[in-house]
């Protein structure tokens, strides 16, 4: 008996001592991860657009290459297209952390002192993407000699465009090179709403703007140069531009005969590209686009498309897509770090434009890749012209050598706006900006849309400008653009 408590008490002890072990081995091996998860530099990004449909599974390989790469790990926050703007606004108002973000209203904010001043740290710490950045992207970014943000390398240039679905032209034989205007289109659009009821024979979204100007800020602020007659005077759009009268006017008749979605004013989104139920949309297109290639490999379809406008080198294409790092981030070296190897590292770059490997595209010889069919743009980053430096990108394997060509010579064809790099200096009028802009956030959609009457609407949107200290802020606008000409660096060659 006595041996049988003896051996019993081993027992218990052993078991006792096996726990106590375990115990001690699982502390130690929670403090080792709770180590190895502390010496990653943890770093917030918004982005604007739909999270992606295997949003955890890119993340878990964008963070593979950071972790090994820069001892970092990236966390992307999206908010939708039609939200972004206000929801940043409010995110950077309560002064909410964040590194790195897709940059909103970029100069305003700049101004304000919202973003870092990146002039002397993104030549050391995102060196490589600095030096591959086309010139025209320091020159239009730079704000009062500082630079503020780090572009995407892509679309130097845009071409505003009319894209059709290419069976729909075919099946109706539509002859496109009788479209030169806006309002070239009524004869098509008829067909289609007659022959094909259940589309939208105009997809149009609250952000989706007619009319051709060149913006001094934003299309918040209405003051700008035509581009189609540059002649170094800063006009209001709404009262002086003819063309974007004539655009208000169309799309109202357009809107009026149902060719528009009733709610393009107010929707979230507009219809994808992806998606079939339209028939024209109107996209802004550049060098790195291919043509219709881009578009095309998007949707998963053929789309077709005709010029609406010159190809320009302007502030509003200079500021698609910046990348800015919060003044209030605790890691602004290493979030550009972070910017410098997305923008580098192919392989890192081409799974966050097309999905993982193997599931939107596979590398084929001599860097060149093939997108899959199964490539979808839900299953990615973000598009090539918003994620990183389009010359880093692996190169479809359908890109030609005389397409290459053609985009280098196009970037160098392209004209160049006089507003490039003109830098406004809000201080004297931030007040009337400030009600410009609240009067313009009212308007903008339900004109552009159709959905009002530019008719009826234009001068009483005009008077409303007017009280707000438009035309004052136009007289200093057009003092501050005829003082930037006058400089040699800023002078502009007809």
């Amino acid at each position: 008996m006595k041996q049988y408590l003896n051996k019993k008490s081993v027992s218990i002890f052993v078991i006792c001592l096996f726990l106590m072990l375990l115990f001690f081995a699982f502390q130690i091996s929670r403090r080792t991860k709770s180590v190895e998860k502390e010496k990653y530099t943890e770093l917030l990004m918004y982005r604007k657009g739909e999270k992606p449909t295997n949003y955890t599974d890119l993340m878990a390989f964008i963070n593979q290459r950071l972790q090994k790469e820069l001892g970092a790990s990236l966390q992307i926050q999206y908010l939708g297209w039609g939200e972004y703007d206000k929801k940043m606004s409010v995110i950077t108002s309560s002064e909410t952390n964040y590194d790195i973000a897709f940059a909103s209203n970029y100069r305003t904010n700049a101004q304000k002192g919202i973003y870092y001043d990146l002039t002397t740290l993104a030549p050391k710490y995102a060196k490589e993407t600095y030096e591959n950045l086309n010139p025209y992207y320091i020159q239009g970014n730079t704000i009062n000699g500082r630079l503020f943000a780090l572009p995407t390398n892509a679309n130097v240039y845009g071409q505003k465009r009319m894209a059709f679905e290419q069976e729909l032209v075919e099946r109706y034989q539509f002859d496109l090179s009788k479209v030169k205007e806006l309002h070239d289109l009524e004869p098509f659009l008829s067909i289609i709403k007659e022959k094909e009821p259940h589309l939208t024979p105009i997809n149009f979204g609250p952000e989706t703007r007619v009319g051709q100007m060149d913006y001094v800020y934003n299309d918040q602020i209405p003051l700008g140069i035509d581009p189609s007659n540059y002649s170094f005077k800063i006009i209001n759009p709404y009262q002086e531009s003819e063309q974007m009268i004539n655009d208000l006017t169309t799309m109202h008749r357009y809107y009026q005969k149902g060719y528009l979605n009733p709610n393009s004013a107010i929707l979230e989104n507009d219809i994808a590209v992806t998606e079939k139920g339209w028939f024209v949309r109107f996209p802004t297109q550049g060098p790195f686009d291919y043509g219709d290639m881009a578009l095309s490999k998007k949707a998963g379809r053929p789309i077709l498309s005709i010029p609406w406008s010159k190809p320009i080198i302007d502030n509003m294409q200079i500021f698609v897509s910046n990348f800015v790092i919060s003044s209030g981030s605790k890691h602004p070296e290493k979030a550009l770090e972070v910017l410098n190897l997305i923008n580098t590292d192919k392989e890192l770059l081409t799974t966050m434009v097309y999905g993982l490997e193997n599931q939107g595209w596979e590398k084929k010889e001599n860097n060149r890749i093939r997108i899959l069919p199964s490539y979808h743009p839900s299953r990615a980053i973000g598009g090539a012209w918003s994620v990183g430096d389009n010359q880093t990108i692996y190169l479809d394997e359908e890109v030609t050598l005389e397409q290459i060509q053609t985009r280098e010579e196009s970037i160098i064809q392209a004209e160049v706006s006089p507003l490039l790099g003109f830098s406004f200096d809000a201080t004297a009028v931030t007040r009337e900006m400030l009600a410009v802009s609240n009067i313009m956030n009212q308007y903008l959609a339900p004109l552009h849309s159709g959905t009002i009457s530019p008719e009826k609407t234009l001068p009483i949107l005009n008077e409303k400008l007017e009280e707000a200290g438009l035309s004052i802020v136009q007289k200093e606008m057009q003092k501050q653009f005829d003082f930037f000409l006058s400089q040699e660096k800023g002078a502009f060659s007809e």
